[in-house]
């Protein structure tokens, strides 16, 4: 079974003198074998949905508004700031969600961090500018996304021209 799924229910036929132990809660079955008995069991198991959440976090230096680009197992979405740095889902089902951002030109993913994982299975990746998030059950994941511009463009250079004349 894996680990993101729940053992629900553990039943044997065959057992003629019902001397097997089965213990879902444990997920283990201990089965008494007897001379002539054929024991077949079923594991009945489950993966939990709908009680987890993952936030996604655009933290942009600077943070000017730009669009950026979401994309991944959640869907794609698209992200500024400071007028709309965040992205929720809730409801989710225990597993493995990637999420990455396409970065615009001029601009490189700083950080890349990832809270609320209790058993840090998130995988963060700034180089790839990606994270693989280990959502398990019940927990509630924010990954912080921070790109950074490679550099500040210069203010523009203005230049007037008046005509000049000369006086005799």
């Amino acid at each position: 079974m894996y680990k993101r799924q729940q053992l629900d229910a553990i039943t044997c036929d065959g057992d003629s003198d019902g001397g097997s132990r089965l213990s879902p809660g444990e997920r283990s079955a201990v089965l008494d074998l007897d001379a002539g008995e054929a024991i077949v069991c079923t594991f009945a198991d489950s993966r939990p949905t709908g009680n987890g959440a993952i936030t996604i976090v655009h933290a942009p230096t600077p943070a000017d508004d730009t669009d950026f680009r979401y994309r991944g197992t959640l869907g794609g979405f698209t992200l500024r700031a400071p007028s709309r740095p965040t992205q929720f889902f809730s409801g989710l089902a225990a597993g493995s969600y990637d999420v990455n951002v396409l970065l615009p030109d001029g601009w490189q993913l700083g950080g890349l961090t990832c809270d609320g994982d209790t058993d840090s299975g998130s995988s963060p990746d700034t180089a790839a500018a990606r994270v693989t998030i280990d959502l398990d059950v019940g927990e509630a994941i924010t990954c912080r996304f921070a790109p950074t511009r490679d550099s500040v463009p210069p203010p523009p250079t203005w230049r007037i021209y008046l005509p000049f004349s000369r006086r005799s």
